[in-house]
């Protein structure tokens, strides 16, 4: 492999380790927001009319946990692939509720950061989601990045 081959591999590396920790981050931060008042969050969730809900209840109790998972195997690199691809099919999961929102016009926090950050589902927050898909499907694509000096 030449020099520059490895610089380069070395940069993805990096790439994809400061990845993993941001969308962690971003999980851990949601999870926690969430698991501080699960009743506003099985509120926000049944804002959306899209489920019952019973299953806006179980949802707001799960969701948060899944999300604690995802972002502590992200970080610590054990089946980051996999954390990757839920983490994946959670925001477009996410996204398609957006979606729906939008173009059923209710206006509504989207509840994804809890109390601690409003945010107006819109096209923005939806593009958002697509942009983190996109960070966690380039996770899945390059995945087990080691935490190692190079």
């Amino acid at each position: 492999m030449s020099v520059v081959s490895m610089k380069n591999a070395r940069f993805l590396d990096w790439l994809v380790i400061g990845a993993r920790v941001t969308l962690a981050g971003l999980f851990l931060f949601a999870a926690a927001t969430k698991l501080a008042s699960p009743r506003d969050f099985a509120e926000a969730i049944a804002n959306y009319h899209l489920v019952p809900d019973w299953l806006s209840s179980i949802t707001a109790s799960v969701l948060p946990i899944m999300e604690i998972v995802v972002a502590c195997a992200l970080v610590a690199g054990v089946k980051e692939r996999g954390a990757a691809l839920v983490a994946a099919a959670m925001l477009i999961i996410f996204a398609i509720a957006m979606i729906s929102t939008v173009s059923r016009g209710i206006d509504l926090d989207c509840g994804c950061f809890g109390a601690a950050a409003e945010a107006q589902v819109g096209w923005g927050t939806i593009a958002r989601n697509l942009v983190l898909t996109l960070v966690a499907i380039g996770i899945a694509v390059r995945p087990h990045v080691a935490w190692k000096r190079t």
